[in-house]
């Protein structure tokens, strides 16, 4: 579908189909790839900015989101019978002034935010203990702390999709943060970090190919 799951549903299908067919290791390029996908995910919420769309329930909140009646926008709910659509060609001062006061949650703003400190705290623990982490530990990392704030974002979405008490999303947040979480643990049992550097994000942690092989203890010469 359109909605963010499915885009990340279709593009780690379609890295995995062309790693194998092109014989690379699908794991190594999702965990590459994890932490700019959720720094683009940031900006690309700034699209829900300039579309005024996609905006939380009405606050008084100092950074509270006021909608342009001038250009086109996801049209309120509570949007009176006499005052006009935004986008209208010619707005009325009544329109104007019932707009100017009426703020919304920002919610593509939040998501942003969350996503540029998941970046944030993603490359750190990739870049300072990536020899402890096993391949495959970035794009689990990802899949629990974007659907976590995404979880939070949703219950500010008067136009989220509902499933019984909960939104689809967050349905879905939940799943992925369970099954990432139980993967991470039992991917990890029995785990020894760079004894197997072939499973290692090592090459992630800015640590060079020279370095490890001058760490590494050499046979003495007869």
């Amino acid at each position: 579908g359109l909605g963010i799951y499915g885009g990340l549903l279709g593009g780690i299908l379609g890295i995995t189909l062309y790693c194998f067919w092109q014989k690379l290791n699908p794991i190594q390029y999702l965990d590459f790839i994890a932490p700019n996908v959720v720094l683009a995910q940031a900006i690309g919420r700034m699209g829900n900015f300039v579309n005024q769309e996609l905006y939380g329930p009405a606050t008084d909140l100092p950074w509270a989101f006021h909608i342009n009646p001038a250009y086109p926008c996801q049209i309120p709910k509570e949007l009176p019978q006499d005052i006009q659509y935004c986008g209208s060609a010619v707005i009325s001062p009544e329109t104007a002034a019932w707009y100017a006061s009426h703020g919304y949650h920002p919610t593509f703003f939040y998501e942003a935010i969350w996503n540029v400190l998941m970046f944030g705290l993603m490359a750190f623990i990739i870049w300072k203990f990536g020899a402890r982490l096993r391949r495959g530990d970035a794009i689990l990392m990802y899949l629990i702390a974007y659907p976590l704030g995404r979880f939070w974002v949703e219950m500010f979405r008067p136009d989220a999709w509902v499933m019984g008490t909960l939104a689809t999303a967050q349905w879905i947040a939940i799943g992925c943060i369970i099954v990432a979480i139980i993967l991470l643990i039992l991917r990890h049992m029995g785990w020894h970090g760079q004894g197997d550097p072939h499973e290692s994000m090592i090459l992630m942690s800015g640590q060079s190919q020279q370095a490890r092989m001058e760490n590494t203890p050499q046979a003495g010469v007869a």
